[in-house]
């Protein structure tokens, strides 16, 4: 007998989750799962393993289908208890990431595992599943990880005949067209169906079947009604409001209205069972149908780790368990290496001898670096030291080459993080002025240098699961050689910003508010500003590239308003005033992606266009300081996990 589920009733427990696994069922659009072909696919059923010590749990919805995943803490590892044989680890992460790395120890022996990306649901990433092949007797078994955000499941094969299920949308047999439902951040495939052609498939049960349904709205606004047939029987009459949605729509037919939609479930006994969803009303409907259906099975080569892949524990890579260490390098090539303006690239083309100080005009530049990061878990908080040491050097231009080191200090708790950053950045080589006396004679050529201390503090709140608000507070403290100390000086920088996630990218947006202050100001000089600088980024999420590599790629946009705040007496900007009454306006366009490789190898290319534009009373300063760049980068980074 067929019974209709009560709304109530519509949400799995843990128990009737599990019982899905060992029902068969099956859609006719699947028909290559003949009885023939059904039992060649038996084999053994997973039943799921307690935890006998966890830390945190959560319901994952994955797939419509509820679970019980458990995280571990630093002072409580996942902790379970089984004999020889084959076991399945399950793990999902409450963020956005491609890969994730845990640690699997068997008494004083362990293994790490990196488990890639396979699926999103919800606010979770699903990962790939690891098969660990166990050895004669009893085991302890402990997975731990030092992502907060990681939860797992075990379970263990058993040798019954059944098929293993998983709760997914399906393609009926029959319908007249396919839609893509689309709402403001997710998208769903549905079918379309009108009287005299209903949606149609096959179905073994028992089973349970859940849908929803909405139909175009007509020019009359009736109700629409459609009817759920099993067998030819009529089991239930759906009736949907003429209420118009609005926020769904079609994406083949975006001006098309739809009604709201309406959830429909029932229960289909053991046997095989020919479903019909048959429209009433005139109206084309649309229906999404979800029900369990096989899974697919490992295959034999999949891999299976048996006892002897297990190594002990030695004291130093315990130690360094959750390092990474990030070496790479990038090649850039520069095409205005001392920022010159048109003016004065003339001037040097020409051979002037005001720029005897460059050796080419363009440069490439090679940039070595190593990072390192390291973890500790205090429970749900998390600390992790950084630093990062980079060198750049200038192939023709060697004065321009330098080093800078940039440390951060990363704090996580919950949805919230606080990053806290210092740098050095020692013997940036702008170019070379000439030095005057007071009656603006020439005394010398001297290097324009400077050094800078740089602090920042970045804290960010994941607001809702695809929502994250961003502070960004920065100090930096400006060095110059004996000659330019009129222009030391500190800068002290705001931002606010926001990021949101979408199903395919991320877009970012910042506002910054910029002042420096010159501290050690001459008569004639002073660097003093302010300036209002808008931040866009938009960053694709992975992408598979010919089947083998994924890659990412990436656009940003930056403009920065700077006003210079040295007093301005109308008429009285004299010949070498560069900043009374000046207005600079800043454009800089990046465009790149990134290309993974292998696991650890990845490479990243990208072009750069930047743009200042400058006004002034002083008509001398559009001249001397206009000026445009741009920057082609390749760089590679080799990532050691331990």
């Amino acid at each position: 007998m067929i019974t209709q589920k009560k709304p109530q009733d519509s949400i799995l427990s843990l128990k009737s989750a599990l019982s899905c696994l060992v029902l068969l069922s099956i859609v006719a659009g699947f028909s290559f799962f003949s009885s023939g072909q059904l039992h060649s696919m038996i084999a053994a059923q997973w039943d799921i393993i307690d935890f006998i010590e966890h830390g945190t749990r959560r319901i994952v919805v994955v797939e419509d289908n509820r679970w019980f995943f458990y995280r571990p803490e630093a002072n409580a590892e996942l902790n379970f208890e089984t004999e020889e044989g084959k076991i399945m680890i399950k793990s999902a992460v409450r963020q956005d990431i491609d890969e994730i790395t845990y640690q699997v120890r068997i008494g004083n022996a362990f293994r790490s595992f990196t488990a890639k990306r396979l699926k999103t649901s919800g606010d979770f990433t699903v990962m790939e599943d690891v098969y660990l092949n166990l050895g004669p007797g009893v085991h302890q078994v402990n997975i731990s990880t030092t992502n907060r955000l990681a939860y797992f499941k075990v379970f263990r094969e058993e040798e019954v005949w059944a098929v293993p299920t998983e709760r997914r949308a399906f393609t009926p047999e029959r319908y007249q067209r396919n839609y893509t439902l689309m709402s403001k951040d997710s998208e769903s495939p549905y079918y379309s169906a009108t009287n005299s052609a209903p949606v149609t498939f096959n179905a073994i049960g028992p089973n349970e079947v859940l849908g929803f349904a909405r139909y175009f709205i007509n020019d009359a606004d009736e109700e629409g009604v459609f009817d759920i047939v099993v067998n030819n029987r009529v089991i239930e009459t759906v009736t949907i409001p003429s209420r118009r949605t609005g926020s769904y729509w079609l994406e083949e037919n975006p001006e098309q209205e739809i009604s709201i939609g309406r959830r429909f479930e029932f229960d289909l006994p053991a046997g095989e069972h020919r479903v019909q969803l048959i429209p009433r009303s005139e109206d084309t409907f649309i229906f999404r149908t979800i029900m369990d259906v096989p899974e697919d099975l490992p295959e034999p080569d999949d891999p299976v780790y048996d006892i002897d892949a297990f190594d002990d524990v030695p004291v130093v890579r315990e130690a360094l368990s959750g390092l990474q260490i990030t070496v790479g390098s990038s090649l850039r090539y520069e095409d205005n290496v001392f920022s010159l303006s048109d003016h004065d690239i003339d001037r040097f083309d020409d051979g002037h001898e005001r720029f005897d100080f460059i050796d080419t005009r363009d440069d490439f530049v090679i940039n070595p670096f190593i990072r390192m990061r390291y973890p500790f878990n205090f429970g749900e908080y998390e600390i992790e030291p950084y630093v990062n040491f980079n060198y750049r050097m200038y192939m023709n231009n060697e004065d321009k080459s330098n080093y800078f080191l940039l440390t951060g200090l990363f704090n996580t708790y919950r949805d919230f993080n606080l990053n806290l950053y210092y740098g050095h950045y020692a013997d940036i080589y702008v170019r070379n002025y000439y030095i005057r006396n007071a009656a603006n004679d020439i005394i010398s050529d001297e290097m324009f240098e400077y050094d800078r201390n740089f602090y920042r503090v970045y804290p960010y709140y994941r607001l809702t699961s695809h929502n994250t608000v961003l502070l960004d507070y920065r100090y930096e403290e400006y060095y110059h050689n004996e000659h330019f100390t009129a222009y030391d000086g500190t800068a002290n920088t705001f931002g606010f910003g926001w990021r949101r996630s979408f199903p395919t990218f991320f877009l970012r947006a910042f506002y910054y508010y910029r002042e420096f202050d010159g501290t050690n100001i001459t008569p004639d000089d002073d660097p003093s500003y302010q300036s209002n600088i808008y931040d866009f980024e938009f960053r694709n999420k992975r992408v598979e590239l010919f089947n083998t590599y994924d890659f990412r790629p990436y656009i940003s946009f930056r403009f920065e308003d700077r006003f210079f705040t040295k007093q301005y007496v109308s008429g009285k900007v004299g010949r070498f005033d560069y900043q009374s009454s000046r207005n600079d306006r800043r454009y800089s366009f990046t465009i790149g992606s990134e290309f993974y490789l292998t696991d650890n190898l990845d490479i990243i290319l990208d072009y750069n266009y930047f743009l200042r534009d400058s006004t002034s009373e002083n008509t001398y300063v559009s001249q001397d300081k206009d000026y445009i760049e741009q920057t082609i980068n390749l760089s590679f980074e080799y990532t050691l996990r331990f």
